[in-house]
């Protein structure tokens, strides 16, 4: 399973499962003008998390372009990240 929140507030991923990556469009009513949180929290079938944070910087309204996160992105104690096993 997987959840995102931007600026602490949860959001909607989808997963690709023939890229095996998920992704979410940007909606400028979420993000603030100047630093913006995105967390992203990724949990395999036997209950192993794994915690993805950045912060980025927003000076105008950004395009509605998705933005992508493959597994190799995301720390790893948890292997079926990496195997591209994520169960939506």
């Amino acid at each position: 399973s997987y959840n995102g929140y931007l600026n602490g507030k949860w959001v909607l991923f989808e997963y690709e499962h023939k890229a095996k990556r998920i992704r979410h469009i940007f909606d400028n009513s979420l993000l603030n003008e100047g630093e913006n949180q995105l967390k992203v929290v990724v949990t395999d079938n036997v209950g192993n998390s794994a915690i993805f944070e950045t912060s980025f910087l927003n000076a105008k309204r950004l395009s509605t372009k998705p933005a992508y996160f493959e597994a190799s992105d995301i720390d790893q104690p948890v292997s079926d990240l990496t195997q591209g096993k994520i169960a939506p």
